[in-house]
C-alpha cells in the first residue's frame, strides 16, 4: 500500500484544489474569481521564466529539453508553462482529481504536448529518460522514508547532461512550542480534529510538511554522478532550497 496520504489530496481536489496549491484564501473554490485564476497562472509563468534564467547561466544555454517532468503537477500550475519550455512534458500526482483539473487547464491553454500519470512510492509510470525534472513545494508533503526514495528515482531517470531543479525542506524557524503543537497536529490527527472542532475552522484535513536531512540528499546527488550543483535558499514559512543540478558521468573529482 502506498504510504502517501491519497485521500487527503483527493480531498483537496475535490474541495478546493487551487487552495492546495497556494494556501491563500482567494484560492479557495468558493472565492476562486477569473481575475484570481489569472493570478494563479500568472504566477507559474514568472517562477518558470526565473528557474530557466538559473538553469541557462548554469548549466546549458538556450537549454529545450526533449521530454520532462513535472513531479507534484497538482492542477497545472508549473506544468503550462514548462511545456512552451520542452518537446513533451508528463505531469505527475498522487490526486487524480488533480490530475483531471491539470487536463482541463491544459485545454484551455491550448497545451498539446502534456500528459498526465499518477504517482506512487516507486514512480513505476516514468519508464523512460527524461532531460529535466522539476518539482516546487511538493516533496517536503511527503513522509521522508519514501519522498528520499522519490527524490533518487527522479535524478535516476534523467539523461547524462540531463537537468533537474528539486525542491527540499530542510528545517521550521518557529518557535519550540509552534513546532511542537504542529508536530502533535500532524502525527495525531485526530487531536487536530478536535482543535478544529473547538476553534469553529474548517473541517479540512491538515497538510503535513517534513524536515529533509539535506546530507542525504546531496549524498543521492552525488551517488548518481550530479557533481555541480547550484542552490538557492527558500522561505514559505520553513525554510528549504531549489536544487538546481545536471548529471555528468564523466565528472570526477
Amino acid at each position: 500500500m502506498s504510504k502517501f496520504n491519497k485521500g487527503l489530496w483527493e480531498h483537496y481536489g475535490e474541495e478546493t484544489a487551487y487552495f492546495a496549491v497556494i494556501t491563500e484564501d482567494k484560492f479557495r473554490k468558493e472565492s476562486l474569481t477569473e481575475t484570481a485564476r489569472q493570478e494563479f497562472f500568472a504566477g507559474g509563468e514568472e517562477y518558470i521564466q526565473t528557474i530557466w534564467k538559473e538553469i541557462e547561466s548554469n548549466f546549458a544555454a538556450n537549454f529545450e529539453p526533449q521530454k520532462a517532468v513535472d513531479f507534484g503537477c497538482g492542477v497545472g500550475r508549473l506544468t503550462i508553462p514548462l511545456a512552451k519550455k520542452c518537446k513533451e512534458i508528463i505531469g505527475v500526482d498522487i490526486s487524480d482529481k488533480m490530475l483531471k483539473e491539470a487536463q482541463v487547464n491544459c485545454e484551455k491553454f491550448g497545451i498539446e504536448n502534456a500528459s498526465f500519470v499518477e504517482s506512487d512510492d516507486t514512480l513505476s509510470k516514468l519508464t523512460e529518460k527524461v532531460d529535466f525534472v522539476h518539482s516546487f513545494i511538493v516533496i517536503q508533503h511527503i513522509k521522508p522514508v519514501i519522498g528520499e526514495k522519490i527524490f533518487s528515482r527522479l535524478v535516476e531517470i534523467l539523461n547524462d547532461g540531463g537537468v533537474g531543479a528539486l525542491h527540499i525542506k530542510y528545517a521550521n524557524p518557529g518557535r519550540f512550542a509552534s513546532r511542537l503543537r504542529y508536530f502533535v497536529y500532524r502525527e495525531f490527527p485526530v487531536i487536530y480534529k478536535v482543535r478544529s472542532l473547538i476553534l469553529g475552522a474548517k473541517k479540512e484535513p491538515l497538510i503535513p510538511v517534513y524536515n529533509y536531512n539535506l546530507n542525504n540528499i546531496f549524498r543521492i546527488l552525488q551517488e548518481q554522478n550530479c557533481h555541480k550543483c547550484v542552490v538557492r535558499f527558500s522561505d514559505h514559512g520553513h525554510l528549504g532550497v531549489l536544487i538546481f543540478f545536471q548529471k555528468q558521468k564523466d565528472i570526477t573529482y
